[in-house]
C-alpha cells in the first residue's frame, strides 16, 4: 500500500496441506533446499515429524523474482527465515493495541523506502473454536487455500492458482473488493511459499515481475512488496505474527488508515473463526 520415501496416510495428509503436485514443467530450478527436521514431544504427528518423512524441497525460478528482491532476499528456506528475523527485529510504532490484537508501522523496508510497512499481531484463544481448534495445518491451510479462502475472506473477490511449482511454492492470482470505501478493486499476481520450522508456520509471498501477466490496467494492478504469516501455538492460543507492504498505486492519508484497520484487523479473524465454526 503505497502509503507514508512414505506411508500413504502421511503422504495424503502432506498432500492436502501443501496441493502437492507432481511432473514439473520448468526448467532446472535456480534454488533449491530441503526443509530440516528437530524432535517433538507433541501427542499428535507433529510438523517436524512431517517434514522428516516427505523432506520436501522448495524451487524458486529466477524469472519469478523481482529486480527489486534481489540481494535483499534469499529464496531459501534460511533466506525466508533471516528476512522475517530481519523484519521482526525492525522497530516499529504501534498504532493500536487492544483485545489481543495489535498494529504497528514503520515507514519503509529494505525493499521499498517511500512505502508503509505494517506489522499485525493476534492472539488467538482456542475456546472461540466451537468445534475444537483445528491444528496448525489446518490453520495455514485455511488462509492460503484459495478455495477455503474466498468462503470465508470478504476482502478477496478473486483468488486463484495458475501454476503449481512443487508441494511449498505456487503462482497465484488475486483480485481484492474495493476498501474503506475509496480503494477500488486490486490485482495481485503473487509467488507464495510455504513451510514449517520448529513447529511454526510460516507463510510468505511477494509479487513477481508483471512482464509475466502483462499490466492491462496500470491502477488495477498493484504490488505486493512482501507479506509474511508467522503463526504459532501455545496451549490456549494461536499467535500470529503478519508483515504487510503494498503499494496500491494511490496515496491513503495515515488517519484513515489508523481508524478503519482495527476493525479490518478483527473482523478478518472473526471471518476465519467463523468458517472453521461452521
Amino acid at each position: 500500500m503505497k502509503l507514508k520415501t512414505t506411508t500413504n496416510n502421511n503422504k495424503n495428509l502432506f498432500h492436502k496441506a501443501f496441493y502437492c503436485c507432481y511432473g514439473l514443467n520448468e526448467k532446472t530450478p535456480e534454488l533449491k533446499f530441503d526443509i530440516e527436521n528437530s524432535n517433538s514431544n507433541s501427542n499428535h504427528q507433529s510438523l517436524n515429524e512431517i517434514n522428516q518423512n516427505h523432506r520436501p524441497s522448495i524451487y524458486i525460478y529466477s524469472k519469478y523474482i523481482r529486480q527489486d528482491e534481489k540481494n535483499k532476499i534469499k529464496y531459501t528456506k534460511h533466506g525466508i527465515l533471516d528476512f522475517i528475523k530481519y523484519l521482526t527485529n525492525l522497530e516499529y510504532s504501534t498504532k493500536f493495541e487492544s483485545g489481543g490484537y495489535k498494529i504497528a508501522i514503520r515507514d519503509s523496508s529494505e525493499l521499498s523506502k517511500d512505502t508503509l510497512l505494517i506489522r499485525y499481531s493476534a492472539s488467538i484463544n482456542k475456546n472461540l473454536f466451537l468445534k475444537g481448534a483445528p491444528n496448525i495445518i489446518e490453520m495455514l491451510d485455511g488462509i492460503k487455500n484459495p478455495e477455503k479462502n474466498t468462503k470465508w475472506n470478504i476482502y478477496n473477490k478473486e483468488y486463484i492458482i495458475l501454476k503449481r511449482i512443487n508441494e511449498n511454492v505456487d503462482i497465484v492470482k488475486k483480485v481484492t473488493v474495493k476498501q474503506f470505501n475509496i480503494i477500488p478493486e486490486k490485482e495481485y499476481y503473487n509467488k507464495r511459499l510455504f513451510f514449517y520450522n520448529e513447529d511454526m508456520a510460516y507463510y510468505f509471498t511477494s509479487s513477481i515481475p508483471d512482464n509475466i501477466y502483462p499490466v492491462v490496467d496500470k491502477n488495477f494492478r498493484a504490488l505486493n512488496y512482501l507479506e509474511a504469516f508467522v503463526i504459532k501455538e501455545d496451549n490456549y492460543s494461536f499467535i500470529f505474527d503478519i508483515f504487510q507492504q503494498l503499494d496500491i498505486k494511490m496515496s491513503i492519508p495515515q488517519t484513515i488508515l489508523m481508524v478503519n484497520l482495527p476493525e479490518k484487523l478483527k473482523e478478518y479473524f472473526e471471518k476465519l473463526i467463523e468458517y472453521f465454526n461452521s
